[in-house]
């Protein structure tokens, strides 16, 4: 997989598995953007992206905040030269029994892992449809295909409501499969080349 001339964008890239993402695109030969609330961590992964080669950009925001998703966007766009490749990757866990669980434990989970994704996704869009082709992807969770465990409700609601139905990869579930849906029919329109919508599922197998 050659990526040269590309440029990813990926949410919650401080750590973890978007860190992981972002250096792997960039060995691939992407110009890679990463975005979080933790501007030290993501500043770190930026770095090790400029060693390997290739441009880097790291820019704070919360993806749950509508006007930061849009900002994030938005500099990518215009600092790194566009967006060929969203990873919606930033999420939290706020694992804990249902009965012990706050209405705000259960709001920030939704907020950041769904609603997130739903406001990085539409952000992006426009600046797909310009270009006339995208990739959005989408890090779920073995947790969105399986029963969940005690104190993992919230977290496997938000990863399921980001899952890929089994027979396509064209739309998100109910919550962002209507936006996909228009912005498929937008771009169509405008002869787009391609874009495309997909999940990869995170997690061990369970018997």
């Amino acid at each position: 997989m050659d990526l040269e001339g590309n440029v990813a964008l990926i949410t919650g890239g401080a750590q973890g598995i978007g860190k992981v993402t972002a250096l792997l695109l960039a060995r691939k030969g992407a110009d890679v953007a990463v975005s979080d609330i933790n501007m030290e961590g993501a500043s770190e992964t930026a770095r090790e992206i400029e060693e390997l080669g290739r441009r880097a950009l790291a820019v704070e925001g919360d993806v749950s905040n509508p006007a930061d998703a849009e900002s994030i966007i938005a500099k990518t766009v215009e600092q790194v030269g566009g967006i060929d490749i969203l990873v919606n990757n930033a999420g939290i866990t706020r694992d804990r029994l249902l009965l012990r669980m706050t209405e705000e434990d259960w709001d920030a989970v939704l907020n950041v892992n769904l609603k997130g994704t739903f406001n990085c996704t539409k952000a992006v869009l426009p600046a797909m449809m310009e270009q006339k082709s995208g990739n959005i992807i989408g890090i779920t969770s073995i947790a969105a295909k399986r029963k969940a465990p005690p104190g993992e409700i919230c977290h496997s609601i938000t990863k399921a409501g980001i899952e890929l139905p089994e027979d396509t990869r064209m739309c998100f579930q109910p919550l962002i499969a209507a936006l996909i849906d228009v912005a498929r029919r937008s771009m169509a329109a405008l002869e787009c080349t391609s874009v495309t919508a997909t999940n990869i599922s995170l997690g061990r197998e369970v018997s």
